[in-house]
């Protein structure tokens, strides 16, 4: 599956498997969107969306850094207007879509394209409350 050109909304990309994602699919030539609640440095944390995006472009992508708390639906709404906003990303991001990882020698699955109403059915049947 080649990922050159096409534009991935990877939540929880600041840090670990989110952030593994992005920097392979950024690596096969992904538009990457880092989109996760870190934008300032935590001590206890390593990692925000602004050091994401910056391997994400290290590794051969384009990344696009935006805060997004996946919990809040109007903040989801929010984050995906500011990726159609960036003329980088306006082409390429049609619909919400979200990354699941896979086992194996592929760290990415296909996309997964869902309507907010359906992502957000999923958040809160994993009992995923807003802060």
């Amino acid at each position: 599956m080649s990922l050159q050109g096409k534009t991935l909304f990877i939540t929880g990309s600041s840090r670990g498997i989110g952030l593994a994602i992005a920097r392979k699919a950024g690596s096969l030539g992904a538009n990457v969107v880092v989109a996760a609640k870190s934008a300032v440095v935590n001590p206890k944390l390593p990692g925000t969306i602004y050091t994401a995006a910056a391997e994400v472009e290290a590794a051969g992508g384009k990344a696009l850094a935006i805060q997004c708390d996946i919990r809040d639906e109007a903040n989801v709404e929010a984050a995906m207007a500011q990726a159609m906003q960036s003329a980088n990303f306006r082409q390429r991001l049609t619909s919400t879509g979200f990354v699941i990882p896979a086992t194996g020698s592929k760290p990415y699955t296909a996309f997964v394209k869902a309507e907010l109403d359906q992502w957000t059915r999923v958040i809160k049947a994993a009992g995923i409350k807003p802060e």
